[in-house]
């Protein structure tokens, strides 16, 4: 009868070490998909560190992209507007470009067109600016008269900022935000409201970009 209780001790003991260990890896799991999400392209890091700002600190050491590199990473197309041109816009050591989208070869302040421009963040530069922007980007606000359109709002895991406004009856516009807590992408519409460049936000949010 002994040997019987005992056997049964130990088969109750090594179900619950079992059941134990499996919610244990369980909610290793859970976590890790929570706060880490590595891809080839990218790590996602928690919400709260992101908000913090400790990846910024990463950004000094890390050597910026060439513009070749910048180049190969911009979209042949932007609603619907073929890309005309890709400028150097480094600034201050900063490494960037400037991408132009339009129906027209060579369009006018008059004419619709998309300016899309790549900031990298590293280097110290880089890391300036984008320290910069991303203080820009804090705090939540939005302003919205009907014509004038100030707003900073979260979204899909970012903070975007998005400007509207109505300048001798044409319509200037831009929205911008950090990718891969790296890259400052800014869309700028002329002629063009905010609303119209959800396409063009869409596209330039699922880039890839080299490490």
């Amino acid at each position: 009868m002994r040997k019987i209780k005992c056997i049964f001790l130990v088969a109750v003991g090594s179900f619950l070490w079992a059941s134990c260990n499996s919610k244990t890896a369980d909610k290793a799991t859970e976590v890790s998909k929570v706060t880490t999400e590595v891809s080839a392209n990218k790590t996602e890091i928690s919400e709260e560190d992101y908000k913090e700002g400790k990846w910024l600190e990463q950004l000094p050491e890390k050597k910026p992209l060439t513009l070749g590199q910048l180049e190969a990473s911009v979209p042949k197309s932007l609603n619907g507007m073929p890309l005309i041109k890709v400028v150097d816009d480094s600034k201050n050591g900063r490494a960037g470009i400037k991408a132009v989208y339009s129906n027209t070869d060579n369009p006018s302040k008059e004419a619709i067109h998309i300016n899309f421009f790549i900031t990298d963040g590293a280097g110290e530069e880089g890391y300036k600016h984008l320290k910069s922007t991303f203080n820009m980007l804090k705090f939540p606000i939005h302003t919205n008269d009907g014509v004038k359109i100030s707003k900073i709002e979260d979204w899909n895991n970012k903070r975007l900022a998005t400007n509207q406004r109505l300048v001798k009856d044409k319509w200037i516009s831009h929205t911008e935000f950090i990718q891969n807590q790296r890259f400052h992408l800014k869309i700028e519409g002329q002629n063009l409201k905010a609303e119209q460049l959800s396409e063009a936000l869409n596209t330039i949010s699922q880039l890839s970009f080299p490490e």
